[in-house]
């Protein structure tokens, strides 16, 4: 007969009854009831363990960030008379659906290599058609052609403004927080075996004495569950139109939730190359993240075979975690642990820091799971995909939340992350029990323009 140690057992189990909805929500209790099922754990039981999972009460859930303090324009169209001191009208490509206007009087503006600055609201239009947002600018040098300099394709940049002594300040500029939604998956399993209930008990016993009981199954049950829930997070597409014709009640719309490959490749930043080494790691994908202010700690879920390639850059260049930053796993959300390294290192995260920015590595097993996407000619193992690690503040409600974490359907009385219900029937003379559990769930993940997915071509 086994016997749990961890303390968390004993505070949890107040009936004799250990549910596999137990299991799933506290991956530490699972490891000790099934240490031989230790190396299952999977980004689901990360997400749990520290906290990142946070409650919806309707199925689309919504959040904010803030919009670009500085905008990007590019140059359009130029029209004007070339020649020293001459103002140029630039038009540039609409920057959004609002025709929110990115200019204002006195702004100056770099304009291939030349400043220049806007006199007036008035030199300021924007097509009521298109979109498309104009301005004139007056070179802040008289000397210089600014009209010949601006060029179709170049990039117009945002470095200041100036006014003259005794006027009053110019217009004000705003940040208008961006909204993001994203829609909670049902996720359904069922998992049978043979048996009677009473034939399928498993006694444990605690080191207070405390006996309780499982069915044996759960821990499949809860594998086969959880791989679900995984899947669904990684590789899930968002539903569009999707609706079961054959509801009880009628034609019933199915909602899907968009995983974490699918975002990422849409909003983020997909890089690829036929090998992956140091000048990879650095000058590509390190470079990329500066490139978008990226925070300076990072995960890092990756195939098997890439994470070999990893493993060779850090040990042949003979890099140590000494100086790692271990942020992430210091929060207090934590149900394990105290100390964060051990925390990092529990989950099988290698860490190591290559200038001011540090990487957690982790070799996620769903990424190549044998038939499914480790399959033939699936490129997932050959895949890394980059997450900050940090949280971030609703720029609408001022709320903090991570930067990912699982949205999870929730009403007054009942969170629906994971419920499970038994079911002790016979069929075909044959005695059965049914282990039944559902998850109503979504994948919420912000700052899309500081990740990074990578794969081998």
């Amino acid at each position: 007969m086994y016997t749990p140690t961890a303390p968390s057992v004993r505070q949890v189990f107040t009936e004799g009854y250990m549910s596999g909805e137990t299991l799933i929500n506290r991956p530490d209790i699972f490891e000790e009831v099934f240490p031989f099922l230790a190396e299952e754990k999977t980004i689901v039981d990360f997400m749990i363990v520290s906290g990142r999972k946070k409650n919806t009460i309707q199925s689309n859930y919504y959040w904010h960030e803030e919009d670009a303090l500085i905008p990007v324009c590019q140059i359009d169209a130029v029209t004007g008379s070339g020649g020293a001191g001459n103002p140029v009208t630039i038009t540039i490509e609409a920057i959004n659906t609002d025709k929110e206007v990115p200019f204002k009087k006195w702004d100056i503006w770099r304009i291939n290599g030349y400043n220049g600055w806007i006199e007036k609201t008035a030199d300021i239009t924007v097509s009521s058609g298109d979109g498309k947002h104009q301005a004139i600018f007056k070179p802040v040098d008289n000397t210089v052609d600014i009209v010949s300099a601006a060029t179709v394709g170049d990039w117009v940049i945002w470095v200041g403004a100036a006014k003259a002594d005794g006027t009053a300040q110019p217009p004000s500029m705003f940040s208008k927080p961006l909204p993001f939604s994203g829609q909670t998956q049902i996720v359904p399993t069922n998992y049978t075996t043979h048996g009677s209930a009473a034939a399928n008990k498993a006694f444990i016993k605690t080191k207070s004495g405390n006996e309780f009981f499982y069915y044996r199954g759960v821990e499949q049950a809860v594998i086969r569950h959880k791989m679900a829930i995984v899947y669904t997070l990684l590789i899930g597409q968002s539903s569009t139109g999707l609706a079961d014709s054959v509801h009880e009640d009628g034609s019933t719309a199915v909602r899907t939730t968009a995983g974490m490959d699918q975002v990422m490749r849409s909003e983020g930043n997909p890089l690829s190359d036929t090998a992956f080494d140091f000048d990879e790691l650095q000058m590509k994908i390190n470079k990329t993240l500066d490139e978008v202010f990226s925070p300076e700690e990072y995960f890092v879920l990756m195939g098997n075979r890439t994470k070999y390639d990893v493993d060779n850059i850090f040990f042949d260049r003979n890099f140590t975690d000494g100086s790692a930053n271990y942020g992430a796993f210091a929060t207090r959300d934590w149900q394990i642990g105290n100390d964060p390294k051990e925390r990092a290192v529990s989950y099988n995260f290698a860490s190591g820091k290559i200038g001011t920015r540090t990487f957690h590595f982790r070799q996620e097993k769903a990424l190549y799971y044998p038939s499914i996407t480790g399959a033939t000619g699936m490129t997932f193992p050959d895949t890394q995909y980059y997450l900050p690690a940090n949280t971030i503040r609703d720029a609408k409600t001022g709320e903090w939340m991570y930067a990912m974490c699982i949205r999870t359907k929730a009403s007054d009385r009942e969170e629906r992350f994971t419920t499970e219900w038994t079911r002790d029937y016979r069929s075909d003379d044959i005695d059965k029990f049914r282990f039944n559990h559902r998850s109503e769930l979504g994948w919420m993940q912000a700052r899309l323009r500081q990740t990074v997915v990578w794969e081998k071509s």
